[in-house]
């Protein structure tokens, strides 16, 4: 009897650990509803008479230039070397931030925006 002893209470220790231990929230199941026995709405089609896209503020400066992105990245990436925001387009060219100066749209000129650290379309 006494050889069976040591073998039962560690059995029993390791069954009354393994209870004790047990992670209860593990036994919770969330159940999902059961799904809708009624067809789902269809959707409405758009109106025949939509407006178009409300166009941008005049102060943006804003044209389809695909040049503008590239810009405003230089400016970023000036801003953070220098710690200043360039006086214009020809200074990103001569800090080597571009190879060359993109050439602006037919009446226009880049214009660079300080305080918003942008690069702008505007009039010449």
């Amino acid at each position: 009897m006494r050889s069976c002893f040591p073998a039962f209470l560690a059995l029993g220790s390791a069954v009354a650990f393994t209870c004790a231990c047990k992670d209860r929230s593990a036994s919770v199941v969330n159940v999902a509803p059961p799904p809708s026995t009624s067809p789902a709405p269809k959707p409405s089609a758009p109106a025949a008479t939509s407006s178009p896209a409300p166009a941008p503020p005049a102060d943006m400066g804003f044209v389809n230039d695909p040049n503008i992105e590239m810009l405003t990245i230089a400016i970023s990436g000036y801003f953070s070397a220098k710690g200043t925001v360039p006086k214009d387009v020809d200074e990103l060219v001569r800090a080597k931030f571009l190879e060359r100066a993109p050439t602006p749209p037919p009446g226009k000129k880049y214009a660079v925006d300080p305080v918003k650290r942008i690069v702008k379309v505007v009039s010449q």
